[in-house]
């Protein structure tokens, strides 16, 4: 808003108060500031400047959980592929299957539009929640971080989604989670 305006109403300091968080796009059209990306000294186990061994060491973390992430990836999609053979899988993976479609980028809102899907799997961020509430798509949720957790418990809660902890996801779990979202009865 023009300061001018404030001014002109009597308004001396406004105060944005949401109990979700704010967007980046949010951010810049309000004027909020964005600070920079900090993390404290409790939560990293490296200090401010880091050694040649310490960078090594994350390097290696970096790579050995790329690798589990594709692992896992290579696994579930050929699962899904013997499971699911008519399906379609969109999505932003690395592999190669004959009913995966693989892209940079995925225009979410128009896929959960689409009467064709039927199934929604979700890290369960709030956005992902939102729109896929407002398309009206069931929901498989598997939180991983954050605000994630309490998303994906309301949404299991309205009925909305079955939820997954992720310390005990695996195939049969995941297949056993689809089949029951995807029941008549659900």
């Amino acid at each position: 808003m023009d300061p001018r305006v404030d001014m002109l109403i009597g308004v001396k300091k406004t105060v944005a108060v949401s109990a979700y968080g704010i967007t980046p796009y949010v951010r810049e059209v309000t004027g909020v500031p964005i600070n920079p990306s900090y993390i404290p000294g409790p939560y990293t186990t490296y200090s401010d400047e880091m050694t040649f061994w310490e960078r090594l060491d994350n390097f290696k973390l970096k790579v050995e959980l790329e690798y589990r992430s594709l692992n896992w990836e290579r696994e579930t999609l050929d699962f899904f592929h013997k499971v699911y053979p008519d399906s379609r899988i969109s999505g932003t993976f690395s592999g190669a299957h004959p009913n995966i479609y693989r892209m940079k980028w995925i225009p979410q809102m128009d896929l959960l539009a689409d009467k064709r899907l039927s199934l929604f799997i979700t890290h369960a961020g709030m956005n992902s929640v939102v729109e896929a509430t407002f398309a009206g798509k069931p929901m498989v949720v598997i939180p991983l971080f954050g605000d994630q957790f309490l998303n994906a418990k309301n949404t299991r809660r309205g009925g909305r989604a079955v939820m997954i902890d992720r310390s005990k996801l695996n195939k049969d779990v995941l297949v056993a989670a689809i089949r029951e979202t995807l029941s008549p009865n659900a």
